[in-house]
């Protein structure tokens, strides 16, 4: 392009204000951090969790992705840092769930007249979380893999069928279907590091987590926008953080850390388009400054 740095389809989708992502991040995201432009709270799930609980979580929100959390308690035996927010979750980061395989795991109640004795679904359920089976079902999988050929979310199959009381107190054991292997970054992370992984990999949903592995946050196209990281900026970050030198590199006040440890204690959550974004951000800097005090 000689006439710009962008192109005349860049330019029709910034006109438009159509969520894309630029091909590099902008010099304000090395400044930024994910926990400054994370969303929270995050509806999860559990390894282990009830129907009433999956469909509560599909009714609630249209995400299109839920992270899976453990089923035990986090530990927070070496710091006492994750109690001052209330948007941290309770659990360590297991994995991530898309809304099209809940859906399927739901469809499979009505996919057959006798799913309760011995179809998939009264194979896939348990009484008891204790009893669900590790392993998932093949049927099941081949289900799924129709469907998304023929572009089918499986979603007419269960949303007008009518679960009773018992059914919506069955266990499921979702570890079968989530991908244990999905991308995260840590809150204090470079914004420009998360924002390449995000836009390399191609991914809708990118979960943020903390120290403890737990999820505090999510990043999607509408977190790295440029209007939310020039309110993120303009919110957080004084006049002088946000000056660029000779060779166009950011002066980061991460070089200050009393004082900008003093500033990721004060802040407060933005609302953005309704969603809640940003706040306290706690750093390798808090954690040590918590230390330091104790002893």
């Amino acid at each position: 392009n000689m006439f710009g740095h962008e192109g005349v389809y860049e330019i029709g989708l910034r006109r438009k204000k159509l969520r894309f992502l630029d091909h590099e991040p902008s010099w304000m995201m090395d400044l930024c951090t994910a926990g400054d432009v994370m969303a929270h709270p995050v509806v999860t799930l559990r390894v282990v969790d009830t129907v009433g609980n999956i469909i509560k979580a599909l009714q609630c929100c249209r995400h299109n992705g839920f992270p899976v959390l453990s089923l035990e308690e986090p530990d927070h035996s070496g710091g006492d840092e994750a109690g001052s927010r209330g948007h941290a979750s309770t659990g360590r980061l297991e994995g991530m769930i898309l809304r099209s395989q809940l859906r399927h795991i739901l469809s499979t109640r009505f996919a057959e007249p006798d799913s309760q004795l011995g179809g998939v679904w009264g194979k896939m359920t348990a009484a008891r979380s204790y009893l669900v089976p590790l392993d998932g079902h093949l049927a099941l999988y081949h289900a799924m893999s129709v469907k998304n050929r023929n572009h089918s979310s499986g979603s007419n199959d269960w949303e007008w069928g009518t679960f009773s009381p018992e059914e919506l107190s069955l266990y499921v054991n979702l570890g079968c279907f989530m991908n244990a292997a999905c991308y995260f970054v840590h809150e204090s992370c470079p914004l420009s590091r998360g924002y390449s992984l995000f836009r390399n990999m191609g991914l809708r949903h990118l979960p943020v987590i903390d120290v403890h592995n737990q999820v505090v946050g999510m990043l999607t196209r509408a977190n790295f926008a440029r209007s939310t990281v020039d309110r993120v900026v303009n919110a957080y970050y004084r006049d002088e953080d946000v000056r660029q030198q000779e060779f166009h590199e950011v002066r980061t006040p991460r070089l200050r850390g009393m004082e900008q440890l003093a500033r990721q204690a004060r802040r407060e959550t933005l609302n953005i388009d309704g969603t809640d974004v940003g706040g306290i951000v706690l750093s390798w800097q808090s954690r040590l400054a918590g230390l330091l005090r104790r002893s």
